[in-house]
């Protein structure tokens, strides 16, 4: 991934017997690890949940990510993009990507 486009898919990180902040701790220095940590959003958040949390997503102020609906693919403004999945989803929660390299 450092030389050029590519995807790392990491399994096993040990996150069952941690708390939530302890959760996002990993996943920060998990982060970090690959580079410096950039604003996700205008309120300056860099870690941010992907869950359905009942939003409509045909709301223009709502996020995809904390609707029920499907993301279509689409770019993300950074060199390097991260996923830590906690539990499976119940229904859905498929992840993909693709490259135009």
């Amino acid at each position: 991934v450092v030389g050029g486009g590519g995807v790392a898919l990491v399994r096993g990180v040990p996150v069952a017997g941690l708390g939530k902040v302890e959760r996002c701790a990993a996943a920060l220095a998990l982060g970090r690890a690959m580079g410096r940590l950039l604003p996700q959003n205008i309120q300056g958040h860099v870690l941010g949940h992907v869950a359905d949390l009942g939003r409509d997503a045909s709301h223009p102020e709502h996020r995809l990510y904390a609707t029920r609906a499907a993301q279509p693919y689409h770019t993300d403004t950074a060199d390097v993009v991260g996923l830590l999945c906690l539990r499976p989803a119940a229904q859905g929660g498929l992840s993909s990507c693709c490259s135009s390299v």
